[in-house]
C-alpha cells in the first residue's frame, strides 16, 4: 500500500508540473528536467539560464532572429530548429557539446550559417539538415566527431560545400545527401570512413565528381548513386574494397566510365548500372571479381563495350544486359565462369554477336537472346546445356551455329527471327532430340513461327540440302 501511494505522489506531481516554464533552476544539475519549447523570446530567457535539457528540445519561433543559450552543454533527447522564418545563426548555441538523441535544422528561410555549435562532439542520433534556403557551408560543426544514426543533408539549394563535416569519421546508420542544387563535390566528408547502413547520393544537378569520400572503406548495405546530371567521373571513393548490399549508379547523363572505384573487389547483392547517357566503359572497376546475386547494366545509350569487368569471375544469379543500343559486342565478360541463373541479352540493337563471352561459361539455367536489331550470330557464345532457350526477335540472325557442340537443352522457343534458315533451327530441334530421345516429346511449334519458310521437314533427318557445314552428330 505505502509503495502504491508514493508511486500515486510522484505520478500527480508530474503531471502538476508539466512543462511549467516559471520552474527554477534545478540546484543540482542545473539541467531543464523535460521537454521545452521555444516559440518566443520570453521562453530563450527562461531556458538561457540552464546548462541542459533532459528532454527533447523544440525551437519553432516566429520573432526570434538569434537564440541566445549561453549556458547550454546538452540536450540529452531531441534537439529540433525548425521554421523559424527570421533566424540567421546559431551563435547563441556555442557552448553545446552533445545532443543524445536527433539534431535537425529544417525549413529555416533566413538562416544563412550554421555557425555557434563549434564545441558539439557528438550527435547519438539522427543529423538531418533540410530545406535551408540560404545555407553555404556547414560551417559550425567541425568539432563534431561522431554520429550515432543517419546525416542527412537534403533540398538546400545554396549548399555549395560540406567542409564543417570534416572531422567526422562514422556514421551509424545512413548517410544520404541529396538535392543540394549548387553542391559540386563532397569535400568535407575526407575523415569519413565507414557508413553502417545505405549511402544515397541523389539529384544533386551540379555534382561533378564524388572527391571527399577518399577514406571511405566500409558501407554496409546499399550505395546509389543517380540521378546526378553533371557527374563526369565517380573519383573519390578510392579506398572502398566492398559494398554489403546493392551497388546501384543510374541515370547520371554526364558519366562517362566508372574511375574511382578502382579498389572495388565485391558486390554483396546487386550491381546495377542503368540509363547512363554517355557512359561509353565500365572502366573502373578492373578489380571487381564477385557479384552475390544479379548483374544489371540497362539502357546505357553510349556503351560500346564491357570492358572493366574483365577481373569478374561469379555472378551468383542473373545477368542482364538489355537496351544499350551502342553495344557492338560483351568484351569485358571474358572471365566470368560461374553464372547460376539467367543470361538475359535484349534490346541491344548494335550488338553484332556474343564476342566477348567466356568459353567456359557453358551451363546456364536460362538463355535469353531477344530483340536484338542487329545480332548477326551467337558467335562467341559456347553453351553446354541449359533448361531454357529462347532466340526470339533477332531480325538479322542467320547463325546459331554456336550451339552446333551443345549437348542439352530442355526447353527451347526460337521464335521470329525473320531471315533464320531452316537449317539454322533443324539444329535446335536435334538438339532438343538429343536430350529427350524421342520426337513425340517435342512441339515444333515453338521453334517454327517466324522463322524461314513455315513447317519443319519431319525430324530434319536428313538435313535440308542448303546445311552446309554438316551438323555435328556427338
Amino acid at each position: 500500500m505505502m509503495f502504491r501511494i508514493t508511486v500515486i505522489l510522484f505520478l500527480s506531481s508530474w503531471l502538476l508540473l508539466g512543462c511549467d516554464k516559471s520552474k527554477t533552476v534545478s540546484e543540482v544539475d542545473k539541467c531543464w528536467p523535460e521537454d521545452f519549447i521555444i516559440s518566443n523570446s520570453d521562453d530563450v530567457a527562461t531556458l538561457k539560464p540552464y546548462a541542459c535539457v533532459k528532454g527533447n528540445l523544440w525551437i519553432s519561433a516566429a520573432e526570434i532572429t538569434a537564440i541566445d543559450l549561453p549556458n547550454l552543454i546538452r540536450v540529452d533527447g531531441n534537439l529540433q530548429i525548425a521554421q523559424n522564418p527570421r533566424l540567421t545563426g546559431l551563435d547563441g548555441l556555442s557552448t553545446l557539446v552533445s545532443v543524445g538523441g536527433n539534431l535537425s535544422v529544417y525549413d529555416n528561410p533566413s538562416l544563412i550559417t550554421l555557425n555557434g555549435p563549434s564545441m558539439l562532439t557528438s550527435v547519438g542520433g539522427r543529423l538531418s539538415i533540410e530545406y535551408n534556403d540560404f545555407i553555404a557551408n556547414l560551417d559550425g560543426l567541425d568539432s563534431l566527431a561522431e554520429i550515432g544514426g543517419s546525416l542527412l543533408v537534403f533540398g538546400n539549394p545554396k549548399l555549395v560545400s560540406l567542409l564543417g563535416l570534416s572531422t567526422v569519421v562514422s556514421v551509424g546508420k545512413d548517410l544520404s545527401i541529396s538535392n543540394n542544387g549548387a553542391l559540386t563535390n563532397l569535400n568535407g566528408l575526407n575523415a569519413l570512413t565507414s557508413v553502417t547502413k545505405d549511402l544515397s547520393i541523389k539529384h544533386n544537378k551540379s555534382l561533378v565528381n564524388l572527391n571527399g569520400l577518399n577514406a571511405l572503406t566500409f558501407v554496409g548495405n546499399d550505395i546509389s548513386l543517380e540521378f546526378n546530371d553533371s557527374l563526369v567521373t565517380l573519383s573519390g571513393p578510392g579506398s572502398l574494397t566492398s559494398v554489403g548490399n546493392n551497388l546501384s549508379i543510374g541515370h547520371n547523363n554526364s558519366l562517362v566510365n566508372l574511375d574511382g572505384l578502382n579498389l572495388l573487389t565485391s558486390v554483396g547483392y546487386d550491381l546495377n548500372i542503368k540509363n547512363n547517357d554517355s557512359l561509353v566503359n565500365l572502366e573502373g572497376l578492373n578489380l571487381l571479381t564477385s557479384i552475390g546475386y544479379d548483374l544489371n547494366i540497362r539502357d546505357n545509350n553510349s556503351l560500346v563495350n564491357l570492358k572493366g569487368l574483365n577481373a569478374l569471375t561469379s555472378v551468383g544469379y542473373d545477368l542482364n544486359i538489355i537496351g544499350n543500343d551502342s553495344l557492338v559486342n560483351l568484351e569485358g565478360l571474358d572471365s566470368v565462369t560461374l553464372l547460376h541463373a539467367t543470361l538475359h541479352i535484349e534490346n541491344n540493337n548494335s550488338l553484332i554477336n556474343c564476342k566477348g563471352l567466356n568459353h567456359d561459361l557453358s551451363k546456364i539455367s536460362s538463355v535469353y537472346f531477344r530483340n536484338n536489331a542487329g545480332l548477326e550470330s551467337l558467335e562467341g557464345f559456347n553453351l553446354e546445356m541449359t533448361k531454357w532457350l529462347v532466340i526470339a526477335n533477332n531480325n538479322v540472325l542467320t547463325d546459331l551455329s554456336a550451339l552446333n557442340d551443345a549437348k542439352k537443352i530442355e526447353y527451347a522457343e526460337v521464335t521470329d527471327n525473320a531471315i533464320l534458315t531452316e537449317c539454322e533451327v533443324c539444329l535446335i530441334l536435334r538438339l532438343l532430340i538429343k536430350t529427350f530421345n524421342n520426337i513425340n516429346n517435342i512441339s515444333t511449334e515453338l521453334i517454327e513461327k517466324g522463322n524461314f519458310d513455315g513447317n519443319l521437314k519431319d525430324d530434319c533427318s536428313p538435313l535440308p540440302n542448303n546445311c552446309v557445314p554438316p551438323l555435328s552428330n556427338n
